[in-house]
């Protein structure tokens, strides 16, 4: 499936290239995220064991005992959203390395400043997913649930200890069903990335241009759009619509 502009990349691991040794108990992991989060500090989170040269790197904002909140980067240093993951999947954490430090420097060269989920951290005993959830659905956001190989998009309609209800977005940006997924399915929740942005300027100008167009039909031209202009994006998603305002794509 594919899951937008991920921030996922290849590095050496620890070892020297052996892969990442699971020698870090669950129980460390979170107290040392607990300490990157103090200090706001950057960091790279390994989650896949089959695959253990692959990472994820940004801000780690916030930790409690099941899940970890970051402000990823894409590999050119680039803000790319929020992402909530579960602290049972990460194998292994660094941080300040070459790594850190190179992403550090293309943020800054991009003028991108870090700004945290929250105003204020949370407190330690909170649910974090339940917390962040609630603010979303406060907030507006539209949000991507990941779970195993499927991906669910749309805005929280209700979010408890348990459940999280969500109406979900088509293609194309425009309400469809509501979808309810027990928070226990969800390995991955995202929070304005290039997924959530492409939706939310797909909807602003689905309404702005009034297009008309089957739906069956929209997304088959949409999906063919998008393979010859190199992949979704919100800028891919603007010049589709404008093409579609202009009688382009009929």
């Amino acid at each position: 499936m594919f899951f937008g502009n991920d921030v996922y990349t290849k590095r050496l691991p620890l070892g020297g290239g052996e892969g990442v040794k699971e020698t870090m108990t669950n129980g460390y992991m979170v107290y040392l995220l607990r300490i990157l989060a103090a200090q706001g500090a950057l960091a790279s989170v390994y989650t896949d064991p089959e695959d253990p040269e692959g990472f994820s790197a940004g801000f780690v904002e916030a930790v409690d005992g099941q899940h970890v909140l970051m402000c990823d980067l894409s590999p050119w240093g680039q803000i790319d959203g929020w992402r909530v993951r579960r602290n049972q999947d990460v194998i292994q954490v660094l941080a300040g390395e070459e790594y850190e430090q190179r992403l550090a420097m293309l943020l800054a060269y991009h003028k991108q400043h870090h700004r945290c989920f929250f105003t204020e951290a949370p407190a330690e005993d909170t649910d974090l997913l339940l917390s962040v959830l609630l603010a979303c659905k406060e907030r507006g956001e539209i949000v991507s649930v990941i779970m195993g190989d499927d991906m669910i998009t749309g805005r929280v309609l209700e979010a408890n200890g348990l459940r999280l209800k969500l109406r979900l977005l088509d293609f194309f940006g425009r309400e469809a069903e509501e979808e309810t997924v027990t928070l226990r399915e969800i390995e991955i929740l995202e929070i304005a990335t290039q997924e959530e942005k492409m939706y939310a300027v797909l909807e602003e100008l689905a309404k702005q241009h009034n297009i008309q167009m089957p739906t069956e039909q929209l997304l088959l031209k949409a999906e063919a759009f998008a393979l010859r202009a190199g992949g979704r994006s919100p800028r891919v998603a603007k010049q589709f619509i404008e093409q579609c305002e202009a009688g382009v794509q009929k």
